[in-house]
């Protein structure tokens, strides 16, 4: 088969969308030889895809660094047909309104439909109008999550047979690190000088970050903690609030945002961490606690949407709305050194039975439809 992917979203500093996208091409070059892949990539990314197999072609997708949709998808319609492709994968959601070859499309999650109120209105008109026919014209739909495929079906009225479930997993190299002083390097790169509470994504209001920084202000005050809160993660919409917050917080100097932080250094941050908060309101998988379990790190996170399907007994499940909640969590954890090896322990397990590879193969089986 002759299948096309739209990577537009791999971008140097990768977020869920682009880290998804590249960690699932590079295992389907480890698991599929036969098929002839067309990648629709921003040109500065093409030195990360070098090493892949002939069967991989790189194609530029015009526009440079700063990628609009219109061009993007109007480009796309015109290598569908000048690539003769069998299949077109778009792994974010939409595909161009003029699509000569099947499709298949992945729905990460809909906090477009259940948190209109925290993305800008540009997105929502977006995902409102376009979102509705990719649905109907795919042939497949790709959920991350059980739950995702749940709310996939209960927005857009979709038969359960048209939306296979596929978990996403972490990178390999997220993994526990014996290297104290790599460890030590990276925390004073972002002036960490303490032990620290870590969360990561992006820094906007659906994951939730004022409450986890009202929680630590608690924290502080009540218990005297000797610990740094690390915000790890680029700014996303509506951010400001967020950022306020910290700066009205008595303990502003014991909050630290990082700003993005790459790969190589997250792995160190991880495994520096005593313990990953992730207190998000609504996620389709939510990879930072399987991140953050590959390196041995214990892990809190919500109860709600898919992530008690990711971490399951391996975390610690919290009610993101109550504030005072997250922080007795947060406290029983640092306080009980059994606990957190006790965590560690099963979340290394837990992260242990996903993978690209188990990911990238099912990927493909849902090519051949």
């Amino acid at each position: 088969m002759r299948i096309g992917i739209d990577m537009s979203s791999v971008s140097a500093e990768k977020t869920g969308i682009g880290y998804y996208t590249a960690s699932l091409v590079k295992a389907l070059d480890k698991v599929d030889s036969e098929n002839k892949y067309f990648l629709y990539l921003r040109r500065e990314c093409f030195d990360e895809f070098s090493g892949l197999k002939k069967n991989f072609i790189k194609r530029k997708i015009p526009g440079g660094k700063r990628l609009r949709l219109p061009r993007v998808h109007l480009y796309l319609s015109f290598a569908i047909a000048r690539d003769r492709l069998d299949l077109f994968f778009s792994p974010n959601y939409l595909v161009p309104v003029v699509c000569p070859a099947k499709s298949v499309i992945t729905i990460h999650d809909m906090t477009y439909t259940f948190f209109s109120d925290k993305h800008i209105k540009k997105q929502l008109l977006l995902f409102n109008t376009l979102l509705p026919g990719s649905v109907r014209k795919c042939s497949r739909i790709i959920a991350d999550s059980e739950n995702t495929k749940k709310d996939i079906m209960k927005v857009f009225k979709v038969p359960e047979e048209k939306i296979v479930v596929i978990h996403i997993a972490a990178d390999g190299r997220y993994r526990p690190l014996d290297n104290k002083e790599m460890i030590s390097k990276v925390k004073r790169k972002y002036k960490i000088s303490s032990d620290y509470i870590l969360y990561v994504g992006t820094i906007e209001p659906r994951k939730n970050i004022i409450r986890l920084i009202e929680s630590f202000n608690l924290l502080k005050k009540n218990n005297r903690i000797n610990y740094k809160l690390v915000i790890a993660g680029r700014k996303g919409w509506k951010y400001d609030e967020i950022i306020k917050t910290a700066d009205r917080s008595d303990f502003r100097d014991e909050i630290i945002f990082t700003g993005y932080v790459p790969e190589e250094d997250m792995v160190c941050l991880y495994n520096g961490a005593e313990l990953m908060v992730y207190p998000s309101l609504y996620e389709g998988f939510g990879l930072p606690p399987l991140e953050a379990m590959a390196c041995g790190t214990p892990v809190i996170t919500s109860n709600t949407s898919s992530l008690p399907e990711v971490v399951g007994d391996a975390a610690i499940l919290i009610d993101p709305n109550d504030t005072r909640r997250i922080s007795e969590a947060i406290l029983k954890v640092l306080e009980n050194r059994k606990l957190r090896n006790e965590l560690a322990g099963k979340g290394l397990k837990r992260a242990g039975m996903f993978s690209w590879e188990k990911t990238a193969g099912e990927v493909r089986k849902v090519f051949h439809i």
